[in-house]
């Protein structure tokens, strides 16, 4: 059966369960080896990180966990590396109404109010995340910072 959605395989570490490479695909029904597993991206979303490091593999039961937070940097890069996952995510959220953009761009018809006021929100959003963590001074409360985006109207 074939699925249109997102699909990551995850290619781990067997004896600690670290994640040692990554990929995406569309195909769900890829065989994974031993070290491989495949996991939806909606299932990964789940899991309320900003990035694939976060998490790991139990690798008894081959399902993705997610691990306590570490990091070994300065301040400043990991400020960084925040605030480029949050754009990365809100980049990949606003690709989804892109579609709207083009069509108006191709055709004149206009696109809803909103989703224009959708798309504000995200990049409106955006802003203030990072402003947020410019803001902390502890790396601690960098790792701990959480954000969420509004959910596409239907």
């Amino acid at each position: 059966m074939y699925n249109m959605g997102e699909y990551y395989i995850i290619k781990y570490d067997t004896s600690n369960g670290r994640i040692t490479d990554w990929w995406i695909t569309f195909d769900q029904t890829r065989s994974p080896s031993d070290n491989k597993i495949t996991i939806s991206k909606e299932e990964i979303d789940s899991k309320n990180v900003s990035s694939i490091s976060e998490l790991e593999v139990d690798t008894k039961n081959k399902e993705i966990v997610k691990t306590q937070k570490s990091y070994y940097g300065s301040l400043a890069d990991l400020k960084n590396k925040r605030i480029n996952d949050i754009k990365s995510r809100c980049f990949d959220t606003l690709s989804k109404t892109d579609w709207y953009i083009t069509r108006e761009q191709e055709t004149g018809q206009p696109i809803p109010q909103e989703i224009l006021k959708y798309r504000s929100e995200i990049r409106s959003k955006s802003n203030v995340f990072e402003s947020e963590i410019r803001n902390l001074d502890t790396i601690d409360a960098v790792l701990e910072y959480d954000f969420s985006l509004p959910d596409a109207p239907n």
